[in-house]
């Protein structure tokens, strides 16, 4: 099911204010006054991803990265841990 647009979503940093994810993994396209659910393609890899476009260039973003990025507070602190530890 859809993303409705009651759910919580947030902008995706770095393309222009034109695409918000919500938690659920779905991500809404904004042109001149129109929202579009944007639908999600299976790569070969297996894994869900859009197409993004940051100018003219359409970038392959996973949908686990981005609902990681914008919703998962707790990987941010572990990476950050991690790399202090790493670095004694």
């Amino acid at each position: 099911m859809a993303g409705t647009l009651t759910d919580k979503w947030v902008e995706s940093i770095g393309y222009g204010g034109k695409y918000f994810v919500n938690e659920s993994g779905h991500v809404i396209s904004i042109k001149s006054n129109h929202k579009n659910i944007l639908l999600k393609p299976i790569m070969r890899s297996g894994y869900l991803c859009y197409g993004l476009y940051k100018g003219k260039k359409n970038l392959k973003v996973n949908v686990h990265r981005l609902v990681a990025t914008y919703f998962i507070e707790k990987i941010v602190f572990f990476i950050s841990m991690k790399k202090i530890y790493k670095n004694k």
